[in-house]
This record gives structure tokens, sequence and C-alpha cells, in this order.
């Protein structure tokens, strides 16, 4: 869900957090389970776990820390439950809004911009940090825009899964597992299983930002660029292949969607679901290295194109035996 679109603007910490100094505390000797957030860099900044009974002062889970001093100074993390800390550690909560770990994490990256100003002589105590400015994506009515930011860190994780499983199912079909390699393969003509479509040219800068997916043909993000307010030129549940640009990187779309026209749309000629387009994804891009900028797997080269996949009895594709191969996977609930 990138929106080149979104407009950001610049805000006063203090407009947005609630800022706690840490409470002072000596280094804790009590070993225990609770954790103890300090001035640290790695472990989430966590650098002991003390005895509860020892502890002075609880802060509850649901916030960020940021370290405030020394040559860890600005660096930042989500805590998601309860913690005691230094007075090196800087608590901050959202003033008008609910923080949740999506959210956190989308903030943090832009708050840790701020940690080249600061150092062990210039610490980032609560009264410099009040007055810093931090930009943030906002709405219509020029306030932060919590929710693009929470669905944009969903969007990334729900993709991250999607490419993790694609990568193992391509290390699967590379190294022929025992299932595949019984199993009996025959060349088709992608006009053979598909009705391959061309998608079709759109100036995005005349558009305003809106709700429908833009594919074009970058590799990342599952082909989508923006979102955009137009109606789709294409349904979901069909799988795009670049042929310009990124060529032969492919993806699996299951909404509607406004392909460009640098993009194949590859509409079945049989039911399709999400677990074959998972198996037939990765047998798709490895045919990628036959094309180029120069020599674009456009429309017509495509239909021409050959694909091999696993036939049943009577030498048809056998879809069955493919969603059950990607489902018998112990990374399919991926899938979402």
């Amino acid at each position: 869900m990138i929106n080149n679109n979104i407009n950001y603007k610049e805000f006063l910490f203090n407009d947005i957090f609630k800022i706690e100094r840490g409470h002072y505390n000596k280094r804790p000797e009590n070993e225990g389970v609770f954790k103890f957030v300090s001035a640290s860099r790695e472990n989430n900044g966590v650098t002991d776990y003390i005895d509860k009974s020892v502890v002075s002062k609880i802060y509850n889970g649901n916030c960020i820390t940021v370290v405030n001093n020394g040559e860890s100074t600005g660096r930042a993390f989500y805590q998601p439950t309860s913690f005691t800390c230094s007075h090196d550690v800087n608590i901050l909560r959202l003033k008008k809004y609910e923080l949740n770990s999506d959210l956190a994490f989308f903030l943090i990256p832009i708050i840790e911009k701020q940690k080249f100003k600061y150092n062990y002589g210039r610490k980032w105590r609560v009264k410099r940090m009040e007055k810093t400015k931090i930009s943030l994506p906002v709405d219509d009515n020029e306030k932060p825009n919590w929710d693009y930011m929470t669905k944009y860190v969903q969007n990334i994780k729900h993709n991250l899964k999607l490419l993790r499983l694609i990568k193992d199912l391509e290390e699967f079909i590379t190294k022929k597992r025992e299932t595949l390699k019984s199993t009996n393969w025959k060349y088709f003509l992608y006009s053979d299983i598909f009705d391959v479509c061309k998608g079709k040219r759109l100036v995005i800068s005349n558009l305003d930002k809106g709700d429908t997916n833009f594919v074009s043909s970058t590799e990342y993000n599952n082909g989508i660029s923006n979102k955009v307010d137009v109606k789709p030129n294409n349904i979901g549940n069909v799988i795009t292949v670049n042929y310009d640009g990124s060529v032969g990187e492919a993806f699996y779309q299951p909404k509607p969607f406004w392909a460009l026209d640098s993009v194949n749309v590859l509409y079945p000629k049989f039911q399709l679901n999400q677990h074959i387009a998972m198996f037939l994804i990765p047998l798709i891009k490895k045919e990628k290295f036959r094309f180029s900028y120069g020599r674009k797997w456009h429309q017509e080269r495509m239909k021409q194109s050959k694909i091999k996949l696993p036939v049943d009895s009577n030498n048809n594709p056998d879809w069955e035996f493919m969603e059950k191969y990607i489902k018998s996977l112990p990374y399919s609930k991926k899938l979402m």
C-alpha cells in the first residue's frame, strides 16, 4: 500500500506524544523476569531482567521507549508489555490515538531519523524532545493519518509473508522434492491455460489517491506501486506478470485492480485459487531469464511461451495436485 500521493506535515513531539522521563534506578542486582530498559541499542532496549519486588516504578506497555543519553541516544523500541527503566530512557505515548504495534513500527524509523542531532554531550531529554519536530503523513484535515500508517505496515508484513512463501516454493521446486520427482510433467502453451490480457496506460499524476490497487512493472509490494481513485480494469483472482521493467516478476492479485500497460494479466481457463497461484508463480518466474528490457515478454510472445506443469492420468494439468502440494507445506498458512 505504498502511496506516493500521501502528504506529510511537521508536528512538535509535544503535540503528538505524552513524553515521560524514566525513573532513576541504580543498576539492578536482583535477577528475575521483569524487564529493565536502559540505554542500549540492542535487545529491544532491555539490559536486564530483575526481581519485580525491587522495582520502584512500573510503566505500562504499549508505548515507545527512546534512549536519551549515551552512545545509543535516539534508539527507539516498542514495548508491548509492562517494564521498568532507567532515567536514560524517555517513554512516549500517543496523546490522541491508541498506539498499536504496527503504528509503532511506522513511527520508530521516523523518530530515529533525529538521533544524529543528539549524543552524550547533547542529551535528548524531555524538554528538548518536546520541541523536536517529526514529519508524519496527514489526512485531508491535516491531522496525522494514523489509519494509513497502521495499514502501511500491515501491508508490508503481509507481502513479506507472501515473498517468503514464494522464495520457499522456488527452493522446493529447484531441489525437486520426491513428491515432485514422482509426478509427470508436460509443457503447455500459456494460451492453452490462460487468456493473456494486456494492461492499459494510465497517467497516475492526473489521479487522486484512492482505494484501487495500481499494478505496474515493479518487483516490489506485490506489483502494487500506488493506490488510485479510479475504477479497476481487472477483476481479482488472477496473476499479473511484468512484460516490461522488472520483466518476468509475477504476482497473485486477489482483489480487483488497475493494471498498467507494462503488465500482462493472466485470466485462468481453470478454477484458480491462491494455493494454485503460489505453485504457478515460481514456475513463471523461472522463465524470466529469457527476457529483458530489449526482449520484452509482451502479450503475443507470452501467448506462445510454454510452461511445464504436473499432469494427471489424462495428461491435463493436475490442479488438484498443485493445490494439495501447497497446502501440505508447513508455511502455507501464511497465505491470507
